[in-house]
């Protein structure tokens, strides 16, 4: 695999660098050509004539490209030429599918796409491009992962010169698309792809809720208030014409699988809505977070040498225009120049927002910095990767540190406080004080959540155990002994449950056990092993106990009201039955 990137300029005309493409060695033996170009003018007369320019000079390639994202704020030095780099591969291929989304929703487009995927072999990894800010790919990503949740899928919505101008666009080969999405597979049996998503944003102050959206990635209130307001009351910020600049630097996080994504709004209204250029469910959480331009630095220096372990023979990399805004050009710059110094022709863009998914999580991404790695065949053994380094980043000079970093490490160190004891304040509400298992009211959620999720399958079953005479134990030994046979009860019940079930204490000497993908005829058998190591056990000077188990799994209309109602009456069947047995309705 061969990469070669180039920027036209005055000195560099397009002509030049098609017939220097044309001529470099490996053209003519490649296996697939791949020519990508990002492009700063959004003018679709000059994009046409260019795409008919390329196409006639490199018949053989193929040509995929976007419009890139123009500067934010006027400090900001941005790409200004046209800069197209192609990939000559030896052995590997790819396929290029691309859907107008004039004519079919994104969702249509998905599942026709991860259809057609079936007659890839040896597939490694999808390239996803879409223009228009406001067509949000995410359930075509979406439905990739579904599908494929190992192949990882990257690349970026197109930009536009000016932030709310959106007249962004995608094209491939001689066409042009304002609302499509492109989707390149890379397959081959040689193909390695390496993919790195760095955020280096952290979480700051309290979790909040959406409770407000609207169509086109509009979300109306957070926590019952108008959307916007959340940045005057934490960060005393105004909706003016310097807004974006100002909210830039605190990106709303959200989680996603494992990973945390960014959120920065492109726009707001009068009435206080903010606008993003993805969808934002309703009851999604949300955080202001901070960083400093030193912890965004450390983190993509340590990606880019671990990206020069796998010796990639090709770097494409999807950066956010926010990461330029708060840490500054050069800062910026530096970011990309880490890889750079691993392949000195690695190709960067920038646009509305960043692409990444894989079984980690991820979508549509803000202030985050994607990098994919390709190579063909192997790393030889005496292969030694390049260091990158930066001595400015590891070599700290806390005596020069700013005021306004040291407040910020102030607000990491109380934040980080504050998640700790609230994280002991959630154990606290949802955990039993005595047993340490769960109380009463997180069964209820938990057992709501599994009926919301399986009410159609029946393969849930729920436990109800009850200790036979628990109030002799009480009035014979005394409380304290009571409590020690609750708590090592407990012990022995959850040494003979299975891995993934639930067990929490429902009140007094009753328990439940949830039971997930389990049928009732399955759960008795796990019950009566229950049973029995119980009544074999020696509980002290109290001696030994006996338990009483009522079965019951979840029908079509149950609710957790009528689930409960019928397991009390299975373990009621158990205690007529003479106590010490198992019992299923």
């Amino acid at each position: 695999m061969i990469q070669k990137t180039f920027e036209v300029t005055g000195e560099h005309s397009l002509d030049s660098i098609l017939m220097e493409i044309r001529g470099m060695r490996g053209y003519d033996s490649a296996s697939a050509r791949l020519v990508q170009i990002y492009e700063p003018n959004s003018d679709k007369n000059y994009i046409q004539a260019m795409l008919n320019n390329v196409k006639s000079k490199l018949p053989e390639c193929r040509v995929i490209g976007m419009t890139t994202l123009g500067p934010v704020k006027k400090e900001n030095i941005t790409q200004k030429n046209t800069v197209i780099s192609v990939i000559l591969f030896k052995e590997s291929g790819f396929r290029i599918s691309v859907y107008d989304c004039y004519s079919m929703d994104v969702s249509f487009a998905g599942r026709l796409f991860t259809q057609s995927l079936c007659l890839i072999d040896d597939l490694r990894g999808i390239l996803v491009m879409s223009s228009c800010a406001r067509l949000y790919p995410t359930d075509f990503i979406e439905r990739i992962n579904k599908d494929y949740p190992d192949i990882p899928v990257f690349g970026a919505q197109a930009g536009s010169e000016v932030l709310i101008d959106d007249r962004s666009k995608i094209f491939i080969d001689d066409m042009i698309y304002t609302r499509g999405i492109m989707a390149v597979c890379f397959y081959g049996k040689e193909l390695s792809i390496r993919t790195d998503c760095n955020l280096g944003w952290r979480a700051l102050g309290k979790e909040m809720t959406v409770t407000g959206i609207a169509k086109e990635g509009f979300i109306t209130s957070i926590d019952d208030q108008p959307a916007i307001s959340i940045y005057k009351k934490y960060l005393d910020v105004v909706p003016d014409e310097y807004f974006f600049e100002n909210v830039c630097a605190f990106p709303l996080l959200m989680k996603n699988g494992n990973m945390r994504l960014g959120r920065v709004p492109l726009d707001y209204t009068s009435d206080g809505r903010l606008q993003f250029s993805m969808t934002i469910e309703k009851n999604s959480k949300l955080m202001l977070s901070y960083s400093k331009p030193r912890y965004l630095l450390k983190k993509t220096l340590f990606y880019a040498n671990e990206m020069s372990k796998f010796k990639p023979e090709a770097i494409m990399l999807y950066a956010c225009m926010n990461r330029r805004v708060f840490m500054g050009n050069e800062n910026a710059d530096k970011e990309f120049n880490y890889y750079k110094a691993v392949n000195p022709e690695t190709l960067t863009g920038c646009g509305y927002g960043e692409i990444y998914k894989s079984s980690d999580g991820g979508g549509i991404l803000n202030s985050t910095l994607v990098a994919v790695g390709m190579r063909e065949g192997a790393i030889p053994s005496d292969y030694e990767p390049v260091k990158v380094s930066d001595l400015e980043v590891e070599s700290e000079d806390y005596s020069s540190i700013p005021i306004w970093e040291r407040l910020v490490t102030f607000l990491e160190a109380t934040t980080s406080e504050l998640d700790e004891k609230i994280e002991k304040l959630n154990k606290l509400a949802e955990r039993d004080q005595l047993t340490g298992i769960f109380n009463r009211r997180k069964l209820d959620g938990l057992i709501s959540y599994e009926l919301s999720k399986r009410r159609r399958d029946e393969r849930l079953t729920l436990m109800m155990i009850d200790i036979d005479y628990f109030k002799n134990v009480n009035d014979t030994y005394g409380h304290d002994m009571g409590d020690m046979v609750l708590k090592e009860l407990t012990k022995c019940i959850m040494s003979t449950m299975r891995t993934g079930d639930t067990i929490g204490r429902w009140g007094g000497e009753e328990f439940i056990i949830i039971v997930p993908d389990t049928t009732s005829a399955n759960a008795k058998i796990a019950a009566e092993r229950i049973r029995r190591r119980v009544a074999e056990t020696s509980f002290g000077l109290v001696g030994h106990v006996t338990i009483s188990i009522g079965i019951t799994s979840v029908k079509k209309d149950d609710t957790t009201e009528s689930l409960f109602t019928r397991v009390d009456k299975a373990l009621y069947d158990a205690k007529n039955n003479g106590r010490n047995c198992v019992a299923i309705r």
